[in-house]
Formats: structure tokens, sequence, C-alpha cells
């Protein structure tokens, strides 16, 4: 398509639009899709007006000067001026096609098949905000080349205004298309869809779903989940700190429970001071994900170096055991040849300046297998699979004395403890589990015995006792748990009176006559979760890289 047949094709393209909103056909768009639109609208007859003024000087200028000025010698003027009509006319193209389409369906009636179609319409949008988005990084490469070339220039040069022109139709261009693509993604899935962002060739939609307008609306997004064409929102790298944003359940309840109170500053200067640095040192600081247990912060250095940082929530339990049990177990892996990520430096306790307990620690190199294992061939996943079969014999071959978790001595002067008989035994013990069942809800405050245990009937009474304790200190007669029983026991509520035969005992039976001492036996310590997708990376592909306990 030449010059004069692209301006025709904007030119009828405004037409189009132009009665279509004197019929009232663009009614179906929301206001702020019609006000952005209409700022288009606007742009692009300006560059037409301007196009066609240049085009006609360029074809009938007679005069020396006219064709040195608008001939052959300045047509990179006129290239500009194309690359300027390209975002108006695709942005008008898909005006009207999602205008037609958003006009002939309404929430009532919608079906798959214009479920369908919406879809496809929004990937043809996303794909051309992708483009916009790299036309617009190019320009303003450009644009900021041009200014420090001309800063002992105060008038501005024609390059610079034409680049500035162009930036502001590729921002009213794609501004209009997020509206676009906001409206359809509302009316196909029921979902509001703003401050869109495009990644993967236009294959990734990424924005802030049903979220108040008073959110801070330029964020970067990862780890973005994408299901039969619906986006929903990752990571926000400028979102608050301190406020869990990937979940929404029972909401109040579960926002205050992990409402992280800390200083922010502290941490940055805690995370430079580990390796004798300025904080000034770091460059970005950012939440690169939440967890059930922890929130994770990463620090970028000025030099590229990257740290990540741990936080557990206040509704984490048990405080100061679990920090303390974690850091240990990793260095303890590391010390057995285990691929596991480096510590630099911890607190198991809120008695610092940061207000919180945390881990600094390597960042893993890798992606999650999580993320690759859909992708891979069978052979690749053998070959993973071969590999993690490996990893749990090697940890299951540790042997250990007692159950319990693994500590620091110097972290349990007062607990109970035991050494662990190997090299390592000054350094490290076993000493009460963190386990989450021994501590969730109310079980936090029993006065019970956390181990460590000697003996597998040590373990099996410890449990029995635990719950005993809580069922005398919290539990409150119910009607049976399963309701396919409660009409067989005429709905009455549990009798606290059946706890007293299991008080009369002396002593818990357990269904094994044989009392086993731990350390005659293979224990395997490390539970299933640590070895899931998400905490196994992948560097050298299909490769498994390292884990995270």
């Amino acid at each position: 398509m030449d010059l004069k047949d692209e301006l025709a094709a904007v030119k009828a393209l405004l037409v189009t639009l132009d009665h279509a909103q004197k019929d009232q056909k663009l009614d179906a768009l929301t206001p702020e899709a019609q006000d952005a639109l209409q700022q288009t609208i606007t742009n692009c007859q300006r560059v037409c007006d301007e196009f066609g003024e240049r085009l006609n000087r360029w074809k009938t200028g007679s005069g020396p000067r006219d064709r040195v000025c608008f001939g052959l010698f300045v047509k990179p003027k006129i290239e500009d001026l194309r690359k300027k009509l390209n975002p108006c006319r695709s942005t008008l193209n898909l005006a009207v096609s999602t205008a037609v389409l958003l006009t002939a369906t309404t929430p009532v009636s919608i079906t798959e098949s214009m479920r369908s179609q919406l879809r496809d319409n929004e990937i043809r949008i996303a794909e051309e905000m992708k483009a916009m988005d790299d036309q617009k990084t190019e320009v303003e490469m450009a644009l900021q080349q041009a200014n420090t070339a001309q800063k002992t220039d105060s008038n501005p040069s024609e390059t610079i205004e034409q680049l500035g022109q162009q930036l502001d139709t590729l921002s009213l261009s794609r501004k209009s298309l997020e509206c676009l693509v906001s409206q359809s993604h509302q009316l196909r899935t029921g979902q509001k869809f703003t401050k869109v962002a495009v990644s993967d060739g236009g294959k990734l939609l990424a924005g802030l779903i049903n979220c108040d307008s008073g959110i801070e609306a330029q964020q970067e997004f990862h780890d973005v989940n994408v299901t039969g064409g619906s986006a929903f929102l990752g990571v926000g790298k400028n979102v608050d700190s301190k406020k869990l944003t990937t979940g929404s359940y029972n909401e109040q309840l579960r926002l205050a429970e992990r409402h992280l109170k800390f200083d922010v500053f502290a941490l940055k200067r805690i995370i430079a001071a580990t390796f004798d640095r300025p904080a000034s040192d770091i460059v970005e600081f950012f939440k690169l994900s939440e967890g059930g247990f922890n929130r994770v912060f990463q620090a970028n250095f000025v030099d590229g170096k990257c740290v990540i940082a741990r936080l557990p929530y206040p509704s984490t339990t048990p405080e100061q055991y679990t920090i303390a049990s974690e850091t240990a177990t990793l260095n303890y892996l590391r010390r057995h040849g285990i691929c596991a990520p480096d510590v630099y430096a911890w607190s198991s306790t809120k008695e610092n300046p940061v207000g919180a307990e945390y881990i600094i620690m390597e960042k893993l190199s890798g992606a999650p297998l999580g993320d690759k294992w859909f992708s891979m061939t069978p052979k690749e996943q053998y070959v993973v699979m071969k590999q993690i079969v490996e990893l749990e014999a090697r940890l299951m071959s540790l042997e250990f004395p007692a159950c319990g978790s693994i500590y620091y001595s110097r972290d349990l002067p007062r607990e109970r403890k035991i050494p662990l008989p190997d090299k390592n035994a000054d350094e490290f013990c076993l000493g009460p589990i963190v386990h989450y069942g021994w501590w969730h809800g109310e079980r936090k405050t029993l006065n019970i015995d956390r181990g460590p245990f000697l003996s597998s009937t040590d373990i099996f009474r410890a449990v029995g006792e635990r719950e005993l304790a809580w069922t005398k200190e919290y539990a409150k007669p119910r009607l049976p748990y399963e309701r396919l029983y409660r009409e067989i026991y005429e709905f009455r509520h549990d009798n606290m009176e059946r706890l007293e035969p299991v008080e009369s005992k002396k002593g818990f039976k357990c269904g094994s006559t044989r009392d086993e001492p731990l350390g005659r036996i293979s224990h395997r310590w490390v539970e299933p979760r640590t070895t899931a997708p998400m905490n196994c990376f992948l560097s050298k592909f299909p490769s498994l890289e390292s884990y995270i306990s």
C-alpha cells in the first residue's frame, strides 16, 4: 500500500467512525472508551491533514527549494508520517470491529460463540498493543538520543518535534485499545480488567482486576497466569509491601493475619550491610511473591547481584522456631552436598531494626519446574523425575538419632535438644518440631511435649496427648462432622464424657508392638512438599539445579 492509499484508508475509517458516532453505533462502548477513541480520532485527523499537506507539497512543488525540502533527500520525513498513520489505522479498524461485537452482545444473551469471537478480537488487540509498546520503546530511545545530541541548542529540532508527535500518537492509540480490551474482557468474563500490560508477543495480558481506581497505575507484572484466554493478575511490583495482594478468601480476616508491619528501609540497609555495601547500591527492591507462610522480596544491586528476603506472616507459627530451624536446615543440607540456596543472614526474633523475622538468602537460578513441566517431552520429564528420585534417596540416607527439627545448637540454649552424631554435632542439633500441626490455632498456647522424640512410641503418645489437651481446653460439643451421620445419631451433640475412658488410661496403645528407637531406622525427614514443582528449579534444561526446602 503506497502513501496515498494509506491516507485514503485512514480517512475512510474516520468518515465511518464519524457516521457511527452520529448514528449512536458506538454507544455500546464505555464512556472511558468513547473518550479515548475521540482523542484518537482527533489526533488521527490532525496527522492525516499534516500528511496530506506534505504529500501534496512533495508532489506539486515546482521550485528547487520545494524539491530539496520535500523530495528524495528528506523522504525519511514522509516515512515518519507513515509511522504515525499505522497505529491510527490499526486502532480505528479494531475500534470498529470491537464496537460491532459489543453492540451485538449483552451479558444476558452472550453465547459461547460470542465469547469465542470476543476472545479472538482481544488477541488481535493484544498483538497490536504489543507492537505499539515495541514501537514506543524505539521512539523513546530515538527521542532520548535526539535530546542528548541537542543539549546545546535552546530551540527543539524538527526531528524532536516529529518524534514527540509520534510518541503522542502511539500513547493515544494504545489507551484506546486498552479501553477496548478491558470492556471486551469484562463482558466476556464478568471481571473488570484495567491497567493492561502485554508481553510475549501479545499472548499474555496482565492488569488490575476489579480494583479501585486509586491503585498505582504504573506497574510491572510477572508470574501471569492465563487460562482459556482469560488473564489474571500475577505479581505487581509497585504494590503495598505490607499487604497480601494475590488472594481473596474470607478477605478481612485473612488480610489481617498476613498484614506484616516492618521497616522496609531498615531491611534494605541490612541486606546491603550483609555484603559490606551501602544501601544506595540497591537500585531495585520489590515484592517478588507471596506464599502460604512467607512474603518474598527481591533486592537488585547496581552490579547485577540479586538476593531475596523472606519474611514470615504474623500468622506463621511457631515464632522464632520456624526461622531458626529453616536456616539451620538449609545450611545442614548444603553441608551434605544437597543443592539448597545459601543463607546470608537471618533473624529469628522481631527484636531487630526491621521489626520482623527475616531470612536473606540466595536467589536461585533457573525456572521453576512447575512452569516447564507441561511443555516438556516425556523423555525430559523422565530425566527430571530421575533426578528428583535420586535427591529423595540422598535425603532418606541421612539418619538421625531422634524425631525433631534441625537447629543450630546456639539457638536452643534452654530447650531440650539432642546433638547430631556426625562431624556437625557441635553446631547442629535436633529440637522441638516446627510442623504446623503442632502449633496451629490454639495449639500454640498448649504446654505440651513437642520433641525431640527418641522412639516411635514417644511420637504416637505425644500426638494423642496433644489432641487430648486441645480437646479439654478448647473443644466444644458439636454435631458429627459428617452430615450423613447426624440423623443417625438423632442430631445429638458429641459428649465430652467420651474422653473419660481415654484419660483413665495410663498410656496410649500403639498399633505396633515394637518400640523402635528412631536411630535404627532410615528416617525420611524431608516432607514431600519440599520437592513440589514450584520449589524445584531447572537450570540447564532439563537439569535439576536446586530446590527450596
